[in-house]
């Protein structure tokens, strides 16, 4: 099967306290033989929140279905509301 470009769906710059991020949903092929399409979340630390500087990649998103902004709304909320504690919630959660 042919795969599709990635299309874009959201970007946010969110900042909490002094620190600033870049998350950013797109639509995306699997790896899956299927022919399965997603929507992927990722989320950078933006060093000294300079908007279009890339920092750290700090989170990825499981996956959400294509068209899909349900994660990229709560990580985006769940940054304004406690920073960097969002992506520690977040790992242990998956434990």
């Amino acid at each position: 099967m042919d795969s599709k470009p990635n299309k874009p769906l959201a970007k946010s710059y969110v900042a909490h306290e002094d620190r600033w991020w870049f998350v950013s949903t797109i639509d995306r092929d699997s790896s899956s033989p299927y022919g399965v399409r997603y929507a992927e979340t990722i989320v950078w630390e933006m060093p000294q929140g300079i908007p279009g500087e890339r920092g750290e990649q700090v989170w990825t998103g499981d996956g959400a279905c294509e068209g899909s902004l349900h994660e990229h709304c709560r990580i985006v909320q769940a940054i304004a509301a406690k920073g960097a504690a969002a992506f520690e919630e977040e790992s242990s959660d998956d434990k």
